[in-house]
Order: structure tokens, then C-alpha cells, then sequence
């Protein structure tokens, strides 16, 4: 667990430096840009340095990489493996040029982080809290397992650049790539459209009687939904209603704030849309643990969404404080996560003990 902890106390050493050097220099961008830039390198390089044995699935894909000896042709590299075409094709390429699986995981690494870091970079109003909640929201731990959806989240967190700029044909190109990963990324493809509906009273009535609606038929619309795409799911009954109601709770808070965001930037609807529309498919994963991951394609821009509102509050003492009791409070989910374990990362182990 010490490893994560000194993951977020460089980041927070960094955002320090970050801070100061901004006071006492004109150029911002350059040093949020190396702000950026350590902090991604330090996630690539933890992610990149572990064990095989960390990571719960990651047994699974290092046995389908060394496996690619046996696809000597396009077809049989296809029909080969459950696995979705473009991360077949992916591990053939990187087996071209290795077969090492610690080069393998730290090239998996990149590609699942470096897309985030340049979002944060792009889109972000305080990288350094972005970072933090990237961390302590259980986003990076997925990372270590999930390598095709880790992948598939990267690219759909990059195309919000392709929403914000309108830029439909690179929005739809980026999340059919992401499908290619993992394809439960299609859905995804709504929230080029959905991000233009504006936020009223009517809007805010309408959401909740549609998710009254999706609790009361949760079981027999997610019935429906494994039926024709993840038939191995299956309905059971989780305990994600807790956190369902936290991550509710962030959007109604944020809601206070909305004529102010908006004021300064029209676009940031698009943030109150997303995470809405994560909260609602939040629903499902009551009845289907694994729609939490669904929802999170659409939750997980929560880490452009706080810094925006912060950013608002004009006391700069109130920030300091607002933030640092964030900060603490992540740490303790963090833990907690970090102590349940899901994902089977604890504890860490370099791959060379």
C-alpha cells in the first residue's frame, strides 16, 4: 500500500513546486506542462515496474501475449480469442518488436495513461487535484487489471477535446477505436449530442422522473441489455447504492454552482451532462456489478468537473481550504478501496523481487 501512498505524496510534492514556480514565472504553460508531465511518468512508471502478480487479471493477458507465437496468420489472430480485434492486433505488434511482458505491461501502461494526462493538461483548471481524484476515485488502480478497458477509458477521455471543439467524424473515429478495445465504449457515442441539452428546472424534473423510472424497471431494462450484448453479467444484486449516492451527491453540489461555471465557459455543460448521465447508468450496476464500469465513461470526466467548480470560488482562502479537505477525504476512500482491494493490487511488488 506504500507504493500508492508515495504515488499521491509525489504528486502533492510536485503540485507544490508547481504552485511556486507558477507565483514567480510568466510562463504557466510551460511549467503546468512539466507539472503534467512528471506526474504522468510517475503513474506510467509505477504501473510499468510491477509484478505480474499485480493486477487481477493481469495473468489472463500475459498469457494471451505469450501466446502470440501462434498466430502466424491475420485470420487466425482474429479468430483466435474473445479478446477484441484491436487488442489482438495490438499485442501482435508489440510481440513484432518483444516478448518481454515487463516491456510489455509499461507499453499498455502508456497508452492507458498518457491520453489521460493530456486531457488533464488541455482541460483541466487544477492538474494537480485532477491527478489526486484520478488516483483516489480507483481510476488509475483499474489500470493494473483491466487492461483493454483501461485502454478504451484513455481514448474516451481524450475525445472530450472532439466534443468540446464539435469535431464529430475524430469524436465517433475515437470511440469506435475505443470499441475496438473493449466495446462497451459504443456507449459513449450518445454524449456527442447529449452534452448540448441545457440545464433548467424542466431539464432537472425530467432526469428525475426518468431515473425513477430506470430504478423501478432497473432489473427488467438491464435484462434486456445482457440479453444482447454481455450475456455472461447476469443480475445480481449489489452494494454500489452507497456509492451511487456520493457520486449523486457531487453532481447536486456542483448544480449550485452551474450559472457561475457556465458563465465562464458555455462548454462546461458538457461536464454537468456527462457526469448525469453516469449517475443514471449508476442505476443499473444495483442489479449488475460490472455497469459501474459502464458508467464510468461517462463519471470519470468528475476529474475535470471539481477543479471547474472550485475554480468559481472567488476566496482564495475557501479554495485552500475546500481543497485540502477534499484531498484528506479522497485519501480515506482511497484507503478504503485500497483495503477492499478489488482489483488485486496490494501489495505492491516490483517484478524483480
Amino acid at each position: 500500500m506504500l507504493i500508492y501512498i508515495f504515488t499521491l505524496s509525489m504528486i502533492g510534492l510536485f503540485s507544490i513546486g508547481y504552485n511556486v514556480l507558477k507565483v514567480s514565472n510568466k510562463n504557466n504553460e510551460k511549467i503546468k506542462s512539466l507539472f503534467v508531465l512528471f506526474a504522468t511518468s510517475l503513474l506510467i512508471i509505477v504501473l510499468s515496474l510491477r509484478s505480474y502478480t499485480i493486477g487481477a487479471d493481469v495473468p489472463t493477458y500475459l498469457t494471451y501475449f505469450s501466446s502470440m507465437s501462434q498466430y502466424s496468420t491475420f485470420d487466425s489472430l482474429m479468430l483466435g480469442h474473445r479478446f477484441e480485434s484491436g487488442y489482438k492486433i495490438l499485442n501482435k505488434l508489440i510481440s513484432i518488436f518483444t516478448t518481454n511482458n515487463q516491456l510489455f505491461l509499461m507499453v499498455i501502461a502508456c497508452i492507458a495513461i498518457i491520453p489521460i494526462g493530456i486531457t488533464i493538461y488541455k482541460h483541466s483548471k487544477m492538474p494537480f487535484l485532477s491527478f489526486t481524484l484520478y488516483i483516489t476515485l480507483n481510476y488509475y488502480s483499474f489500470t493494473f487489471s483491466g487492461l483493454r478497458q483501461a485502454i478504451s477509458y484513455a481514448i474516451i477521455f481524450n475525445s472530450y477535446s472532439y466534443i468540446q471543439e464539435r469535431k464529430i467524424f475524430k469524436f465517433i473515429l475515437s470511440v469506435l477505436i475505443a470499441s475496438l478495445f473493449h466495446q462497451s465504449a459504443l456507449i459513449f457515442l450518445p454524449a456527442y449530442f447529449l452534452v448540448k441539452i441545457k440545464i433548467n428546472k424542466f431539464t432537472i424534473i425530467s432526469i428525475l422522473l426518468f431515473n425513477v423510472m430506470i430504478f423501478t424497471f432497473r432489473q427488467q431494462i438491464f435484462a434486456i441489455f445482457i440479453n444482447f450484448f454481455y450475456e455472461d453479467y447476469g443480475i445480481v444484486e449489489s452494494k454500489s447504492f452507497k456509492w451511487m449516492l456520493l457520486c449523486a451527491l457531487i453532481v447536486i453540489v456542483g448544480l449550485f454552482f452551474y450559472k457561475k461555471v457556465i458563465s465562464i465557459s458555455q462548454s462546461n455543460n458538457a461536464l454537468y451532462i456527462l457526469l448525469i448521465i453516469g449517475v443514471s447508468l449508476m442505476i443499473f450496476a444495483l442489479v449488475g456489478t460490472n455497469i459501474m464500469r459502464i458508467s464510468n465513461y461517462y463519471y470519470m470526466f468528475v476529474i475535470l468537473f471539481i477543479p471547474e467548480i472550485i475554480n468559481v470560488i472567488k476566496d482564495k482562502r475557501l479554495v485552500l481550504l475546500i481543497v485540502y479537505v477534499l484531498i484528506v477525504l479522497n485519501i480515506i476512500i482511497y484507503i478504503w478501496f485500497l483495503n477492499i482491494d478489488g482489483f488485486n493490487i496490494v501489495p505492491y511488488k516490483f517484478f524483480w523481487t
